[in-house]
């Protein structure tokens, strides 16, 4: 979507510039999402309404996770 791909196109740049990196990435994936866990249960935990709290996880961990994704997406294009 960055760079107006079409979604297989998109995939194969992807793949590309992941040679070499996809350990890395997995890693910075999981972090991130271990971490807005551990944040994000107690936090959200306060929160009366289950609906409530399991649409904030999933609207503040999405955010993160999409950021995250483009963030390395961006270095990766960069550094090839």
């Amino acid at each position: 979507m960055i760079d107006g791909y079409g979604p297989a196109e998109a995939l194969t740049t992807s793949w590309r510039l992941m040679n070499g990196s996809v350990l890395a990435t997995a890693f910075a994936v999981t972090l991130v999402f271990v971490c807005g866990l551990v944040v994000l249960v107690p936090l959200l935990g306060i929160v009366q309404s289950s609906f409530v709290a399991d649409i904030g996880g999933v609207l503040i961990m999405d955010t993160f996770l999409a950021g995250m994704q483009a963030f390395l997406y961006l270095q990766l294009a960069e550094s090839s």
